[in-house]
């Protein structure tokens, strides 16, 4: 209020004389017990399979293959009813690398309920016939995919996919660089949603700063977690949402559980009036599905995180990147975590980095994880300071620093 504009170091130890004499803060974090149904959580494999309704089958499905040609790709199906019979069309997708994929190149498709199942029967558009099979197993689809003459036929699965987050064929926008773009743009993320963020959101709004909240969707409410009700009064106040799994569970991800937890969390946003495309993924993900390399998204679920999201948030990218952003980057662009007992020293380090002009860079945050509620205060201070001076600006989600200029 005197009008001396503190140091990022004066402020933490500033924070430091104060909180040094308050008496020590124990934070119980209860075991989180979920009892999940089988819809939220796909199992390994296939149970018995119900009789299943032509009704049952309607709707957007995205598909893995896996074998042969389709082993590094996903198919979109969309099943209707329109022309009497279950019928089976091809929508757009994405490569690992981005490049529009027009599907199998289905003609004429006709399906039959028989057995529990539907049977498929495919004529294609270079003149091949080909059939399918599938199980609906809870919310997944099971089946193989084979052609007549052949001795080869592939295993396949797939989920539903709501209609808001089907991808549109138009091509993306090329980002254009102003000479605003060189004020670095810094993304402040919340993830999980804990009980803890009842308390640090508003920090962050009573400085003017905000960001994302990367959300488990199946998680949101439960034993104490921020709920539905908080999402709401958060994202009016000015918070993007990104996907952050259905169960942030610790998996290495069979192939029904990566396609439920990333395209389902979409949907669940989608279905609640979030529309995102951005999916962050929970770092307790292992071996195939931990993407700390880019060489981890050349295959098909790369496949899924193009043709879904237009920015991936990850471990395969740095954490602070040119502006703008290019689309290789968009995909595993990793983050700094200021919280989880990180050192003050290294995050200043990254404080000065995020300072350097036409960048942007991610910090994130564990609230569940500090030792007391104002541990960050300083950091919150030193990017509230550095906002109103002009040294950097602020964005709501990583999807602005993409579409830079347009």
């Amino acid at each position: 209020s005197c009008g001396i504009l503190l140091s990022d170091e004066a402020l933490y130890q500033r924070d430091q004389r104060v909180t040094k004499h308050r008496p020590a803060t124990i934070l119980a974090i209860p075991a989180l017990i979920a009892v999940v149904a089988c819809l939220d959580v796909p199992t390994q494999s296939a149970v018995t399979v119900p009789r299943v309704r032509a009704q049952q089958m309607v709707g957007d499905w995205v598909v893995h293959i896996d074998g042969g040609s389709f082993r590094n790709s996903i198919e979109l199906f969309r099943v209707d009813t329109t022309s009497g019979g279950l019928t089976l069309h091809d929508l757009q997708t994405r490569d690992w690398a981005g490049e529009q994929q027009s599907g199998l190149g289905i003609v004429w498709s006709s399906g039959t309920v028989v057995n529990g199942g539907v049977s498929w029967a495919l004529h294609l558009a270079d003149g091949s016939e080909g059939q399918m099979s599938w199980s609906l197993v809870g919310d997944t689809v099971f089946g193989r995919l084979s052609f007549p003459g052949s001795l080869t036929d592939y295993a396949l699965v797939g989920v539903p996919v709501s209609l808001s987050i089907v991808p549109k064929s138009t091509g993306p926008v090329p980002a254009m660089l102003s000479p605003q773009d060189r004020v670095p743009l810094v993304l402040l993320r919340v993830d999980d949603l804990p009980a803890q963020d009842r308390d640090f959101i508003p920090r962050l709004m009573q400085r003017g700063l905000y960001g994302e909240l990367a959300i488990p969707t199946a998680l949101v409410g439960m034993s104490g977690r921020a709920s539905w009700s908080d999402v709401a009064q958060w994202h009016r106040d000015g918070f993007a949402v990104a996907a952050h799994s259905r169960n942030h569970s610790r998996t290495n991800g069979s192939p029904q559980i990566f396609l439920s937890e990333v395209v389902g969390s979409l949907s669940d946003l989608a279905n609640r009036g979030y529309g995102t495309t951005l999916f962050v993924q929970p770092g307790t993900w292992e071996d195939s599905i931990y993407f700390d390399t880019p060489e981890k998204l050349n295959n098909w679920r790369g496949a899924v995180l193009q043709t879904f999201a237009t920015v991936f948030e990850g471990y395969a990218r740095p954490a602070s990147v040119s502006l703008p952003m290019a689309d290789s980057m968009a995909m595993g662009v990793g983050h700094f975590t200021v919280s989880n007992g990180a050192p003050v020293a290294t995050v200043l380090n990254w404080w000065q980095e995020a300072q350097r002009p036409a960048r942007f860079t991610v910090f994130m945050m564990h609230s569940w994880s500090l030792t007391s509620p104002d541990q960050l205060d300083w950091f919150l201070d030193s990017l509230a300071l550095a906002m109103r001076g002009g040294r950097i600006r602020l964005a709501h989600s990583s999807a602005e620093a993409l579409y830079t200029g347009r």
